[in-house]
């Protein structure tokens, strides 16, 4: 019995040292130097210097893309452009605002229209009133996508529709 307890307390001293603990959370977007030993007075505490990591390389996914159109089509054409950056020029016969989504249905009313424009309420402010576009020709750019088999434009930015 002496002999097991001596192992046992062996085993947990032995399994408690030689292990460096790590933090949890460590922000890679700061790295630290510490200035070099030679350089540090004698009467002056060390110091950590913070710097930013270089993002240089990296998108900002808060700035605004801007974003060049292949080309300028019909709401008819949009369905064969899905993925790609165009210009959508039509006449928006219907806009429907909802507490979530609004849909700016190009050419006919919706079921029957070819595309549609959509703005989230979360960007509504910025829109201002979407019913100035309804019967009116406009025109806009971004990058055509599907939602139950028809084409569509998500608008994220105000510059991304013009009347004509």
């Amino acid at each position: 019995m002496k002999y097991l307890f001596i192992i046992l307390v062996s085993l947990v001293l032995l399994s408690s040292c030689g292990k460096k603990e790590e933090p949890d959370f460590v922000d890679e977007n700061i790295k630290t130097t510490e200035p070099d030993k030679q350089d540090v007075k004698s009467d002056s505490k060390s110091e950590v210097k913070t710097e930013p990591k270089d993002t240089s390389g990296q998108v900002d996914k808060y700035k605004k893309p801007q974003l060049k159109p292949e080309r300028e089509i019909t709401p008819s054409e949009a369905k064969n452009f899905t993925g790609k950056a165009v210009t959508v020029t039509g006449f928006i016969a219907d806009v429907n605002i909802r507490e979530k989504v609004a849909y700016l249905n190009f050419t006919n009313r919706y079921p029957d229209n070819d595309f549609t424009a959509v703005v989230f309420a979360s960007k509504y402010e910025e829109f201002g009133d979407l019913s100035k576009y309804e019967n009116k020709n406009v025109e806009v750019t971004g990058i055509v996508s599907t939602f139950k088999d028809k084409p569509q434009i998500v608008l994220n930015d105000k510059s991304q529709i013009k009347i004509k």
